[in-house]
C-alpha cells in the first residue's frame, strides 16, 4: 500500500492543506506545534476511523478552535495496480471508497473498514496501533498487546494448510467405508443389472425390424417428393422466363433517368470547379506560411479565452457546489439525530396503545380510545421522522460525488488556460507583431477570399457527395454501358418468351398446386423420420451390450483396487502434514536480529522471543548469555522493540506491505543510535512505505521527501531527494 496524497479539512490547526507523499521514507520534521503530530493522527484517521462511530472525545480533540462543523479528509493510494480515492466527512459521519475508473464504489463503513485492514495484512485496529502506527513513547507497546498478536501470530506458527489436509483425510476415510458404486447402483445389483441387458438386446432386434418397415416407406416418399420437387422447379423456371423482360424493361426505364441526372450533376460540377481555381489565384498573394502563423494566432486567442472563460465559471460552480455539500451535510446529521428522536416518539406511541387496551379501567372507554389514537399519531410521527435519513444520504451522496467531478474539472481547465496563454505568446512573437488587433487586420482581407474559397470548395463536396470527380465521370460511363446492355437483352428475348398474362396466371396456380401436394407429401416424411429417430433413439448394439456385461464382472476388481489407492493416498498425506509446518516464530526472530543489527551497527545481533508472553531477549556476547529488557538501556530496549515491530510487520502481514508510522522515535538515542536507527528505516522503506515524524532540524536525513512545517502554519513539502 502507497499513501499519495493527503487532504486536511477543519482537522485541528488545519483548514485546509494538502501534502503529497511519495513512496519510500517520507520525513515530516518541524518545531512543537507545528502539526506534525496532527498529521501522522489524520492519516490514522483516514485509514481506519468510523466518522459515524469515532472513539470517545475524538470529536472534541479534532475540532478545530472556534468552528462548529467536523472535518474532512480525502485520502489518495495505490493497492496493487490499482489506485483509490478515500473520502471521510466527520460532520455527516459518512465514508466514500472509490476506484480510480469509478466503478465499484463502496459507501458502507463497515465493509470500508473491513478492506483496508485486507489490503494492509492486519486483522484489527488494534493490531495496527501495536505494530505499524508508534505514538510518542510507544515503541515497546507490542508487550501489552501481546495476546492479539500471538492470537495472529498462531495461525501462522501453526502451518498454514494444516486445516484443508485434515478435510482431505476425512474425506478418504469417508470413501473407505462407503465407496462410490460403479454406474450410480448399488453392488448387489450385478444379477439384476445383467438381466436387464438381456432384455435390452432383444428389444433392441424389435426395434430393427420395424426400422428396416419404416426405411422402405421413406424411400418411396423420398421418390414422389423428388418429381413433385422436379415439377415444380420446372414451372418456376417458364414464370421466371415470362417475368424477365417486364424486370428488364423496369431497370431500362431507371438507368436512362439515373443517366440524366449524372449529365445534369457534371455539369454543375464543372462550373463550381472552374470558380474554385480563380479563387486559389487569389490567395497566392498570400504566403503559406505568415498566413497558416496568422491564422494560428487567432484560434489560439479563441482558445485562451474560451478557456478562461470556463475556468471562472467552473471555479464558482465549484464553490457553490461545495457550499450545497457542507449544508447537505450538517442536514444529514440533523435528520440522523432525529432519527433517535424518532425511535422514542415510536416507542411512546407503542407504549400508549398498549396502555389503552390493557388497562382495565380505559379500556373500551373515551379515555382509552384517545390514548390509543394519541399513540398511533405518535408512532407515524416516528417513522416520518426516521425515514428523513434515506433521503437525506442519497442527497448528499450525490452532491459528493459532483463536488469531486468539478475539482477534477477545474484543476484540468486551469492547465489548458495557461498551455493556452503560454502559445498564444509565442505565436505573436514569431510574427514580430505588437498585438493581436494588428494581426488581425492583416488578415482581414485573407479570411475574406478564403471564405469563399470555401463556400466552393462546400458546393463542390456537396456535389460530389464524398466522391471523386473520375468517380462521377467513372459512374456515368457505367450507367450508359449498362443502357446499352440492358437495351441488347431485350431486343435478344424471343417470342416464346413473351407469355401473355393469361399463361402467367395458369403457370402460377399449377405451382401452387404442386407446392401444396409437396407439403403434405414433406409432412408425410417427416413423421416417418420421427418414427425411425424413437426407434434408434438409443441405439445400442450387440457388441455394446457385451461391453457392459464385461464391465459389471470387472466393478469388484475396480472397487478392491480403489481401496487400496484410497489407504496409499491417507498414508501420504499424513506424512506430508508432519512435513510441512512452517517454523514461523524462527524467521519472527531471524528477522528481528537482521534488523537489530543494523539499528545497533553490529553490537547485537540475535534475538530470542517467548512463545508465549513474546518478551524479547537479545544475545550479549560479552556476558556470554541472553538478556532480557530490564538488563538493557532503554535506548538499547527502543531499538530492540523497533527491530521486533518490523519482523512482526513481515511475518504478520503474509505478503502485505502496510505503511509504518513513528511519532519521535528519538527521545532515547544518542547521534550514533539516531543514525543507526535511520539506517534501519531506510533499509525498511525499500519494501514499505515509512512516515517519520520528527522535531530534529538534520540536513543528512536519508530521506526520499522531507516535508517541513514551521509554527504558525503549514509549509508546502520539500522537493523530493
Amino acid at each position: 500500500m502507497i499513501l499519495r496524497r493527503l487532504r486536511i479539512r477543519r482537522f485541528k490547526k488545519f483548514q485546509d492543506t494538502t501534502f503529497a507523499f511519495v513512496p519510500g521514507l517520507n520525513i515530516i520534521q518541524g518545531p512543537n506545534e507545528s502539526g506534525k503530530t496532527t498529521v501522522m493522527e489524520a492519516l490514522f484517521a483516514a485509514l481506519l476511523v468510523n466518522p459515524a462511530q469515532p472513539q470517545a472525545g475524538f470529536a472534541d480533540l479534532t475540532r478545530p478552535w472556534g468552528e462548529q462543523r467536523l472535518g474532512e479528509l480525502v485520502l489518495e493510494f495505490q493497492v496493487d495496480d490499482g489506485s483509490y480515492l478515500l473520502r471521510k466527512d466527520f460532520e455527516a459521519g459518512t465514508a466514500l471508497l472509490q476506484p480510480q475508473e469509478r466503478k465499484g464504489a463502496v459507501d458502507n463503513l463497515r465493509d470500508i473498514q473491513q478492506q483496508i485492514l485486507d489490503w494492509m495484512g492486519l486483522p484489527s485496529e488494534a493490531a495496527v496501533r501495536s505494530t505499524a502506527y508508534v505514538g510518542q513513547g510507544e515503541l515497546a507497546r507490542l508487550t501489552d498487546d501481546r495476546h492479539l498478536i500471538g492470537a495472529r501470530l498462531s495461525k501462522i506458527l501453526s502451518g498454514g494448510g494444516a486445516e484443508n489436509v485434515d478435510a482431505a483425510l476425512r474425506w478418504i476415510d469417508e470413501r473407505s467405508q462407503h465407496p462410490e458404486p460403479a454406474a450410480g447402483k448399488p453392488s448387489g445389483a450385478g444379477d439384476g443389472r445383467l438381466q436387464e441387458l438381456v432384455s435390452q438386446q432383444q428389444e433392441l432386434e424389435r426395434k430393427e425390424e420395424r426400422a428396416r418397415t419404416l426405411w422402405s416407406e421413406l424411400r418411396a416418399a423420398t421418390r414422389q417428393l423428388e418429381e413433385l420437387e422436379r415439377q415444380i422447379a420446372m414451372r418456376t423456371e417458364q414464370l421466371q422466363a415470362a417475368e424477365q423482360q417486364a424486370v428488364l424493361q423496369r431497370r431500362l426505364e431507371d438507368l436512362e433517368k439515373e443517366l440524366r441526372e449524372q449529365q445534369d450533376l457534371l455539369n454543375r460540377l464543372e462550373k463550381h470547379l472552374t470558380r474554385l481555381n480563380s479563387l486559389e489565384t487569389r490567395l497566392k498573394s498570400f504566403t503559406d506560411q505568415n498566413q497558416a502563423a496568422l491564422q494560428a494566432l487567432v484560434t489560439a486567442r479563441r482558445t485562451a479565452q474560451n478557456l478562461q472563460h470556463a475556468l471562472q465559471t467552473g471555479r464558482q460552480q465549484l464553490e457553490r457546489e461545495e457550499a450545497t455539500l457542507e449544508q447537505l451535510g450538517s442536514g444529514h446529521q440533523h435528520a440522523r439525530r432525529r432519527a433517535g428522536a424518532g425511535l422514542v416518539v415510536s416507542l411512546l406511541g407503542a407504549m400508549a396503545i398498549t396502555l389503552g387496551f390493557v388497562l382495565p379501567h380505559l379500556r373500551w372507554s373515551v379515555p382509552g380510545w384517545g390514548t390509543i389514537a394519541a399513540g398511533a399519531l405518535l408512532m407515524v410521527l416516528g417513522v416520518q421522522m426516521r425515514g428523513r435519513v434515506g433521503e437525506t444520504q442519497a442527497l448528499y451522496r450525490r452532491q459528493e460525488q459532483r463536488v469531486l467531478d468539478l475539482r477534477k474539472k477545474v484543476e484540468a481547465a486551469h492547465a489548458q488556460m495557461e498551455e493556452a496563454e503560454k502559445e498564444l505568446r509565442a505565436k505573436l512573437a514569431s510574427l514580430g507583431a505588437e498585438s493581436v488587433e494588428a494581426v488581425e487586420q492583416r488578415f482581414a482581407s485573407y479570411m475574406d477570399v478564403a471564405r469563399q474559397q470555401e463556400e466552393a470548395r462546400l458546393a463542390v463536396q456537396q456535389l460530389l457527395g464524398g466522391r471523386t470527380r473520375e468517380k462521377v465521370v467513372e459512374r456515368m460511363q457505367e450507367v450508359e454501358r449498362e443502357v446499352a446492355e440492358v437495351r441488347g437483352r431485350l431486343h435478344d428475348v424471343t417470342a416464346s418468351a413473351r407469355a401473355t398474362e393469361a399463361t402467367r396466371d395458369r403457370l402460377q396456380r399449377e405451382s401452387q398446386a404442386l407446392q401444396k401436394e409437396a407439403a403434405a407429401l414433406g409432412e408425410r416424411k417427416a413423421r416417418i423420420e420421427g418414427m425411425l429417430e424413437g426407434l434408434l433413439d438409443r441405439p445400442e448394439g450387440r457388441e455394446s451390450i457385451e461391453e457392459r456385461i464385461a464391465a459389471l464382472r470387472q466393478r469388484q476388481a475396480r472397487a478392491a483396487e480403489m481401496a487400496e489407492v484410497l489407504a496409499f493416498t491417507r498414508r501420504m498425506l499424513e506424512e506430508a502434514r508432519k512435513q510441512s509446518f512452517f517454523p514461523a516464530r524462527a524467521l519472527l526472530e531471524r528477522r528481528a536480529g537482521e534488523f537489530l543489527k543494523v539499528a545497533t551497527r553490529n553490537g547485537y545481533q540475535k534475538v530470542a522471543l517467548e512463545e508465549r508472553t513474546l518478551t524479547p531477549r537479545v544475545w550479549v556476547e560479552a556476558a556470554r548469555g541472553w538478556k532480557g529488557p530490564a538488563s538493557l538501556s532503554q535506548g538499547t530496549v527502543d531499538q530492540l522493540y523497533l527491530a521486533l515491530r518490523l519482523a512482526l510487520l513481515e511475518v504478520i502481514c503474509q505478503g502485505r506491505t502496510p505503511p509504518l508510522f513513528l511519532d519521535e522515535p528519538f527521545v532515547y538515542f544518542d547521534p550514533q543510535r539516531v543514525k543507526g536507527v535511520l539506517n534501519l528505516l531506510a533499509t525498511a522503506a525499500r519494501e514499505r512505505q515509512v512516515f517519520l515524524f520528527t522535531s530534529w532540524p538534520r540536513e543528512d536525513l536519508p530521506a526520499d521527501q522531507v516535508i517541513t512545517l514551521s509554527a504558525g502554519s503549514p509549509a508546502a513539502p520539500a522537493e523530493p531527494r
